[in-house]
């Protein structure tokens, strides 16, 4: 038996199930159809670090430890949060290798440095961010000689000395491609040609190791892949071989606009453990890409179809691999993150939301296109997993959280500031707690409650004070944020405000937790206003702008619309499990989180990590009812000589007599019974 863990980063079932509905994703349906499919509630706050830390541990977040993009060391660093250190739960990959079983995991938050001895681990980080993956050599870039931001500006001139060349060189343009290594290292250079294959204009560029097209790596087309090609790099004193690739994005006909697209350049070791898996799986597979995003595209890069391009690459990667590693490596035990669809809910999910305060009908359909290409990536993603299934495997498909659409964005450094609670220095410096001067800024001896800086979304508030002061401060500062009210829309943005003591309802506590959590209102975010722009808002709530228009995390996580949803998604298929069961919550209540883990592990046979602190979802499987109901009637037992039943109201007895009608003889058991005076006591 395999189990293989697809985590699908802010998969949504209500737009699921509405995408199944209308026609043209086989695999998801039949998972839909054939397993059960149910929302769960994520681990608060519901970020990405946070809840694959608890879909690794089966722990709480207070327990693990990953509130947030950064977790704090005993030794005062701050690690990113997608390092394994950062996790101080045992996640489910270490109890399987201590039962005798063979685990993998490929682009998973927080799995490397390997917590496993004899598993595999893929480039375990999952940082989702473009340029963040410690392991690329160098992210991706766009030569052009338009004004782009971010690109690399290049000059195509007329091509010179070039050998091997046949035409005359005044009919080709040159350009020097220059790729800048992350990390310090030496400058590579490829050479670029620019040339027409007809008289219609040029129309294809030449890419080669020197100034002469005996050393070509690729000739390509408008709009076509090179193959990939490996280059040997020198970063820090030593070699390392890298692979990449190029697309022709634009190349007008009189070379006036101009776009080359390079993709990331990864390694080809050095990102997996053991070492030599990774080159085995480029061998196998292809070269290994880490980043897709909707980046490039923002940026004008490239149109929409690379990054489309760059996220199916990415996903049948990781399916080919899952099947490549079980059935040659013996893993049972399987876990994938895919961040992808993330990006895309971020820019589009809340223009196909009516809920949406900025709704266009006329613009829906344009996103609502995106979304089902990336949803078709999904789908041939689940397409090839299950054709790799025996009968006794099972598949698990699992976001880490949902998505919302937000209009309205809280300036909680504000607030406090004009409420008295935060007193700066010097007011002519940001008002933010990303400002690299914030805790420098801030007059302690003034200062009742503050952000922590440096943190880019916090879901806590700090007391600067101790024993009744702070009582009294928390008291009066909880009354403040229960009571705030936009203006604008009449609401109250904060749905939930509670002392650190009472925050374990929300499976909050520990160090790293500020003296008041908040829970927002789904139509509402937290801001992140940057130094350089906090300083021109004046107001506590502004609207949301830009390309961000939904967000996760610090909202009500049971909070869903037709198309949205806070929670996450879970399926699950395999022997024994519901064809097509989905839980009611109103009867159950909503699977948790913490859930995930526990049960895998009695699929598997195996104890929960010692840190887990989730019951096994028993409802999900054949033969278990989903609750005992209640007779509608009694029924007599004839084991007891009488029933008595007490209907308790302002002096209210009833008495259901049994076999024996004798009035005394219910007395008599009636005055064994302590009453008070109100019987509601």
């Amino acid at each position: 038996m395999k189990i293989f863990v697809i985590g699908i980063d802010q998969a949504i079932l209500p737009l699921t199930r509405k995408l199944v509905e209308e026609g043209g994703f086989p695999s998801l349906k039949r998972l839909l159809e054939e397993g059960a499919a149910n929302q769960v509630v994520p681990s608060f706050p519901a970020w990405t670090p946070t809840n694959w830390a608890t879909i690794a541990t089966g722990a709480d977040t207070g327990t693990h430890g990953v509130f947030g993009w950064q977790v704090a060391m005993p030794t005062g660093q701050q690690l990113p949060s997608f390092h394994s250190y950062s996790v101080k739960a045992e996640t489910i990959w270490e109890v399987a290798e201590r039962a005798g079983l063979k685990s993998a995991t490929i682009h998973f938050p927080a799995a490397m440095p390997p917590r496993v001895k004899k598993g595999i681990v893929v480039d375990g980080d999952g940082a989702p961010g473009y340029g963040e993956s410690r392991f690329e050599i160098t992210p991706s870039k766009c030569y052009t000689n338009l004004d782009l931001p971010g690109a690399e500006q290049v000059e195509l001139t007329e091509a010179r000395a070039w050998k091997n060349h046949s035409k005359d060189s005044a009919a080709a343009l040159e350009a020097e491609l220059v790729v800048i290594p992350k990390f310090k290292g030496k400058e590579k250079r490829l050479y670029l040609l620019v040339t027409a294959s007809s008289e219609y204009g040029f129309d294809r560029v030449s890419i080669c190791r020197k100034r002469d097209l005996a050393s070509l790596v690729a000739e390509i087309g408008v709009g076509e892949w090179s193959g990939w090609f490996f280059e040997t790099f020198f970063i820090e004193n030593r070699k390392c071989a890298g692979s990449v690739r190029f697309k022709l994005v634009e190349l007008s006909p009189d070379a006036s606009r101009f776009r080359l697209y390079r993709s990331q350049i990864m390694p080809v070791q050095g990102f997996s453990y053991p070492d030599e898996i990774g080159k085995e799986l480029i061998d196998e597979i292809g070269p290994y890409q880490e980043h897709v995003s909707e980046y490039s595209y923002i940026l004008g890069w490239t149109g929409y179809d690379t990054c489309l391009e760059e996220a199916e690459y990415q996903a049948q990667w990781f399916a080919r691999a899952a099947a490549y590693l079980a059935e040659q490596k013996g893993v049972s035990l399987f876990y994938s993150h895919w961040h992808f669809l993330d990006d895309v809910n971020h820019h589009h999910l809340a223009h196909i939301d009516p809920c949406w305060s900025g709704y266009e009908p006329k613009d829906a359909e344009i996103h609502w296109q995106v979304i089902r290409k990336s949803y078709g990536i999904i789908d041939r993603y689940m397409q090839c997993i299950l054709a790799n299934l025996s009968d006794q495997d099972y598949l698990i498909l699992i976001s880490d959280h949902g998505n919302l659409p937000v209009s309205r964005q809280l300036y909680l450094e504000k607030f406090l500031e004009d409420k008295r609670y935060l007193v700066r220095r010097d007011r002519s410096l940001p008002l933010s707690a990303l400002d690299q001067d914030w805790d420098k800024n801030i007059d302690w001896d003034r200062t009742k409650a503050y952000l922590k800086g440096g943190t880019r979304i916090d879901f806590s508030i700090y007391i600067n004070a101790e024993g009744e002061t702070k009582k009294r401060v928390e008291d009066k500062l909880l009354r403040d944020l229960r009571t705030w009210v936009d203006p604008y829309t009449g609401k109250t943005p904060i749905a939930i405000a509670l002392k650190k003591r009472d925050a374990f309802l929300l499976g909050c506590w520990g160090e790293n937790v500020g003296d008041i959590v908040f829970v927002l209102e789904p139509e509402y975010t937290v801001s992140f206003l940057i130094s350089s722009s906090a300083p021109q808002c004046q107001e506590w709530i502004f609207p949301n702008s830009g390309v961000t228009n939904s967000a996760h995390g610090t909202q009500l996580p049971t909070y869903q619309t037709e198309v949205s949803s806070h929670l996450a998604m879970f399926v699950i298929h395999g022997p024994d499990i519901k064809k097509g069961y989905s839980r009611d919550p109103d009867q159950l209540g909503y699977i948790k989180m913490n859930q995930i883990v526990p049960t895998i592990c009695q699929l598997l046979s195996i104890p929960p990590p010692a840190q887990s602190q989730g019951a096994v979802i028993n409802d999900l499987f054949v033969g278990n009812e989903t609750s005992r109901q209640l007779p509608s009637t009694l029924v007599e037992d004839r084991e007891l000589d009488d029933r008595v039943t007490i209907q308790l109201g302002m002096h209210d007895y009833s008495l259901l007599q049994g076999k024996n009608k004798d009035e005394d003889h219910y007395l008599q058991r009636l005055s064994r019974i302590s009453w008070s005076d109100d019987p509601r006591d």
